[in-house]
């Protein structure tokens, strides 16, 4: 488990969480599922991640973390929209 990892379960009290994260460039950015992101709002949700990245980091966190993302497993798990619920593709014209 990596310290950004650790943090987070830690200081948030995530249940099972499951971490898609990778490195680009300088920072770090992903996704996070867990039980414990339900009924809380996107605000909430990062709000509760920055701040127990900052509380344990300080400035050292907005040098390290680019974008997360915080999901349940229902949101996570979601089937994309089924064909005939997607927008078609521009058709290009033959000349």
């Amino acid at each position: 488990m990596t310290k950004l990892q650790e943090v987070l379960t830690r200081r948030l009290r995530l249940k099972q969480p499951q971490f898609f994260l990778r490195k680009d460039g300088p920072y770090i950015n992903g996704s996070i599922v867990s039980e414990s992101f339900k009924g809380r709002g996107d605000l909430n949700r990062q709000l509760a991640l920055w701040g127990a990245l900052e509380a344990e980091l300080g400035e050292k966190a907005a040098k390290m973390v680019g974008m997360l993302i915080a999901y349940t497993p229902a949101e996570w798990d979601l089937d994309p929209l089924p064909p005939s619920r997607q927008k078609p593709r521009a058709r290009v014209a033959k000349v």
